[in-house]
């Protein structure tokens, strides 16, 4: 299991080293296996993103620098759902869907931004196909969290 120190660790390395896989958290938690999966799905993307935002570029493009703007908030909004989630915050079905319906479209937003400009699909292609995986993995729990707060007869927030 990597702790969140080894993943800042692992954002702060240059971009040459071989890419990261993030391993999914298990616990004896209900709904382990979509918590474990998104976690991993999370770290996933950030550090893709962060490993492709890294590289130098010899050309700039108009649409890349909104596209690189996009891929920090998404990997800010992945970190954050990673680590709430390692805490076991999905406890919250009050406020965890709305949280990781923010992860969600800032991946949406990333991946988006990437796939209209080919320059930046090809900078980011890594990052986009991990923030696809996030977001949904993201959505998995989510809807995993309100079904059981349904079934449990608690009403969630609009």
């Amino acid at each position: 299991m990597r702790t969140s120190l080894e993943v800042r660790s692992k954002l702060n390395q240059p971009a040459q080293q071989a890419p990261l896989r993030a391993r999914s958290i298990q616990t004896d938690l209900p709904g382990d296996r979509l918590r474990g999966a998104c976690i991993g799905a999370c770290y996933e993307s950030a550090l893709a993103i962060a490993q492709c935002s890294r590289r130098r570029l010899d050309q700039a493009e108009a649409n890349f620098e909104r596209s690189l703007w996009l891929s920090r908030n998404c990997a800010d909004a992945c970190l954050g759902v990673a680590r709430m989630l390692s805490r076991g915050s999905e406890a919250d079905p009050g406020r965890m869907p709305s949280i990781l319906d923010a992860c969600s479209l800032a991946c949406r937003m990333f991946r988006e931004a990437c796939e209209s400009d080919e320059f930046s699909l090809q900078v980011f292609r890594p990052a986009v196909r991990a923030s696809r995986m996030c977001e949904a993995a993201c959505a998995r729990l989510r809807r995993a969290i309100e079904t059981e707060a349904a079934l449990a007869g608690r009403d969630l927030p609009d």
